[in-house]
């Protein structure tokens, strides 16, 4: 009898769970951007997500990339002598490459 209470005392109970994460899951969103007339790449290109802090420049090569989460975003493009250009796009969990095409002013 002792011993079975001791049994009883000495069992551990275990409570542990996973933790839920709750953060959305963000994916990237990569493109180039090029001129129209001669489709030549833009180097030192703004492109903003969302009117936000997110903010990247395109590279030599004309190439940028964002992480975002999934949903409806509006990603405004801006440079130098060019008219703005902003996509509205509903992004889902896949990485998406964009081709954003800027027409001198």
């Amino acid at each position: 009898l002792i011993y079975a209470l001791l049994g009883i005392f000495s069992q551990e109970t275990n409570y542990y769970t996973e933790p839920v994460d709750h953060a959305p899951e963000t994916h990237k969103i990569s493109g180039v951007v090029i001129d129209s007339n001669s489709s030549e790449f833009l180097a030192g290109v703004k492109v903003i997500l969302d009117d936000s802090d997110k903010i990247t420049y395109t590279n030599l090569d004309g190439e940028f990339e964002l992480d975002v989460n999934s949903g409806v975003h509006k990603i405004s493009v801006n440079y130098l002598s060019y008219e703005s250009v902003e996509i509205v796009q509903s992004f889902s969990l896949r990485s998406e490459y964009l081709v954003i095409s800027l027409r001198e002013q």
